[in-house]
């Protein structure tokens, strides 16, 4: 077999590295590769590639190989996810979420393709999966590139469209559903490899710290000591409430994607409409409450006038899909997660949602620039800096009327108390200030 490296004269040079600078196992992971796919003589191109602000855990490569097997010329096109060193994040293992990653894309995903098509579920109604290699291991992820067959990621720029929200809601759906299924049809795998399934994140005073600058940046544009003095004190409210609804138990659990945003899809275009998404990024995968994953979604990926306009019709779209998907399966809906269940259960956690919002904002907005560097300095040194578009995402929070939003769904009695309340406030009515402020800038 010869191999040869090869550069892609219509890119730039920069982006371009050799297959020597692959680390040893990553490189002999795609020359394994190269030899099960059957080329005999074959180059490669490589690309580092941007994933436009929204992976923190992992540089990606773009690897592409040409060649002659036995049955004529052939292309293969990889996408690699090779992990970063993370020297002073400390909120997360980069082992344990890479092994996370390893274990959905080498087993349960087979376990899901093998599922699905037992029953003969549509094409078009599948829970969609990208090709994984099993050459995946701990420290890099393998996959087929979606880019060469037309999906494109998300651009955090251009807002979110309802179609791409009701594609990925209706994927969110199938994705939890089939936790249902696996405990119905293999009930010692769902015991032994899915109810097993850990949260990663770490909530230490690293943490802590990180989340009180993030507050800080609303309380310096607050004019009223008063309201400073509130926003200081909630502040350990938001420590403990954001752990209590990610590690507390649920009446209803499933395995969580755990970090579902737009930046995690791709999404396919036809005439320039789109037809199709896929979910990736399953490092933070665990066992929990399922409307956490729909709250995460509908809060990092919508600002205030959408929700206002389509919240209620994503929350029906996913029930419906829910029960759609699993009715394949003979399985009823109102068995596993009845419609009752469902309202309640997003209800009681709404202001996890409202939370969430918060601490996103670093997140969802960072500087590209930041993210290239994620891990050199802990959570609590890094700069809250937010790039542009940060001010029309906020919007959410804006004027307020948050807490009036959030009203118009849920009661007062519904778990939410009255500090919590005045914190949502005080954050719509400082971002208020903090817009206009930003926009000078």
């Amino acid at each position: 077999m010869s191999i040869h490296n090869i550069n892609d004269s219509n890119k730039s040079c920069n982006n371009f590295i050799s297959l020597s600078d692959f680390s040893k196992d990553l490189k002999e992971a795609i020359i394994r590769i190269i030899k099960k796919e059957g080329y005999d003589r074959c180059q490669i191109s490589k690309r580092i590639i941007s994933s436009k602000g929204g992976n923190f855990l992992g540089t990606l490569y773009e690897v592409d190989i040409t060649g002659i097997t036995k049955d004529g010329y052939k292309e293969t096109n990889l996408f690699i996810k090779e992990a970063k060193v993370l020297k002073k994040i400390r909120i997360i293992s980069i082992e344990n979420v890479y092994s996370n990653e390893v274990f959905f894309y080498n087993e349960l995903a087979n376990i899901i393709v093998d599922l699905q098509n037992k029953v003969n579920v549509p094409d078009n109604e599948k829970f969609k999966l990208p090709k994984g290699y099993n050459e995946s291991y701990e420290k890099a992820i393998i996959l087929e590139n979606l880019a060469r067959k037309g999906f494109e990621i998300y651009n955090r720029n251009n807002g979110i469209s309802l179609k791409l929200a009701e594609l990925t809601v209706e994927q969110l759906a199938k994705f939890h559903g089939l936790s249902f299924v696996i405990e119905n049809r293999i009930p010692e795998y769902y015991k032994t490899s899915i109810k097993c399934r850990k949260q990663q994140m770490i909530f230490d005073a690293d943490w802590n710290i990180f989340i009180t600058n993030v507050c800080s940046k609303i309380i310096d544009v607050l004019e009223s000591d008063f309201l400073k003095d509130k926003v200081k004190k909630l502040v350990p409210k938001m420590h403990s409430k954001l752990q209590e609804y990610m590690l507390d138990c649920s009446p209803i659990e499933v395995l969580c994607h755990g970090d579902y945003k737009p930046q995690n899809i791709m999404a396919k275009k036809l005439n320039g409409e789109i037809i199709e998404v896929i979910v990736l990024d399953y490092q933070l995968i665990y066992y929990g409450c399922p409307i956490n994953d729909l709250l995460f979604f509908i809060f990092s990926a919508t600002d205030r006038q959408f929700r206002k306009k389509y919240m209620e019709h994503l929350k029906s779209l996913y029930h419906e899909s829910l029960k759609k998907f699993l009715e394949h399966f003979k399985i009823d809906v109102e068995n596993v997660f009845s419609r009752q269940q469902f309202e309640q259960t997003f209800k009681d956690r709404l202001e996890y949602g409202l939370m969430t919002g918060v601490y996103m904002s670093y997140f969802q907005f960072v500087r590209e620039d930041d993210v290239a560097h994620f891990g050199e300095r802990a959570l609590s040194e890094l700069d809250i800096n937010p790039c542009d578009g940060y001010k029309n995402w906020i919007r959410g929070y804006v004027d307020g009327s948050v807490y009036i939003q959030a009203r118009q769904v849920i009661d007062m009695s519904s778990g939410i108390d009255r500090e919590t309340w005045e914190l949502i406030e005080v954050i719509g009515k400082s971002i208020k200030k903090s817009k206009s402020t930003m926009h000078k800038d």
